[in-house]
């Protein structure tokens, strides 16, 4: 699991208990925690949460729901969540802003090219496939850093 803040508040995944592990956020300032998500509300299985970041005021998360991980994003005013894409592409990986866009780790269900690097820019969050580094297969990029 990772955390994410935009400097008031800081984004995580925890089990309460009672929905499951699921996106929180937590305000220093008043001292209280908020469940943001509820995406498998089934009572206590949750979701498998691997990356959270904060990109264009929203909250992305990779997570496992059923038998596939995908991207999602909320809105933490609002609690507005949805699925990043509504289709095959599926992230389990590093979520890292760096130029204005947001790169990760992608996969299209059905396409040769395996897992790649992918990028979306706000406010369309519309996914690109940036690089295809192993045209036979997967490229697999992990573990990306900005050095400033």
């Amino acid at each position: 699991y990772s955390l994410a803040t935009d400097g008031e508040k800081l984004y995580f995944a925890a089990d309460d208990g009672t929905a499951g592990h699921e996106i929180w956020s937590y305000n220093a300032a008043s001292g209280m925690a908020t469940q943001l998500t509820n995406l498998n509300p089934a009572p206590a299985q949750g979701i498998q949460v691997n990356e959270v970041a904060i990109y264009a005021g929203q909250v992305f998360f990779d997570a496992r729901t059923n038998s596939d991980y995908n991207m999602w994003r909320v809105d933490p005013d609002s609690g507005l969540t949805s699925r990043v894409f509504e289709g095959n592409i599926s992230s389990n990986g590093p979520l890292t802003e760096y130029g204005g866009d947001l790169f990760f780790w992608g996969r299209q269900h059905g396409d040769p090219r395996g897992a790649e690097l992918w990028t979306l820019s706000a406010p369309a969050f519309a996914p690109t496939i940036l690089v295809d580094f192993n045209p036979a297969g997967d490229g697999d990029p992990w573990y990306f850093v900005v050095v400033p």
